[in-house]
């Protein structure tokens, strides 16, 4: 899956249902970094080797201005 997917999922009914304005914000990050994950790639890459975990944070910031 890509970080894309994740996301519409994190955003969608099944995760925190958020409205239309807050989707288009919505953003995933890894924990602790001050950049959001590039949306085409692809999750696993994100993944220690031999984990079957990852932990994201989900953030409305604007990064669009810098």
């Amino acid at each position: 899956a890509t970080v894309f997917r994740v996301l519409q999922w994190a955003v969608g009914k099944k995760g925190f249902d958020l409205d239309d304005t807050a989707k288009a914000k919505a953003n995933l990050m890894l924990p602790g970094a001050d950049q959001p994950l590039p949306k085409d790639a692809v999750i696993g890459r994100y993944v220690k080797h031999g984990d079957c975990s990852l932990t994201l944070d989900l953030t409305l910031k604007d990064f669009t201005n810098g």
